[in-house]
């Protein structure tokens, strides 16, 4: 499964959530059901949501866009 986000921002509240994460806190039986997903697949999704930080080394810094 790739690693998509779903992001909201509204206000003063940000919150992003993977989709792996979302449907892994969702009742099994509702994802079960809508996507057709066996048991296997259902016990292989993630709760917790994993932290990726690039290094700089790998990706250095981006000129800054002009005004």
């Amino acid at each position: 499964m790739s690693a998509q986000r779903i992001q909201s921002n509204r206000g003063a509240l940000f919150a992003s959530i993977s989709l792996n994460q979302w449907m892994a806190l969702t009742p099994p039986e509702l994802v079960q059901s809508h996507l057709n997903l066996d048991r296997q697949t259902l016990a292989a999704l993630r709760k917790d949501k994993p932290i990726i930080v690039a290094s700089q080394q790998q990706y250095p810094k981006r000129k800054p866009l002009p005004e």
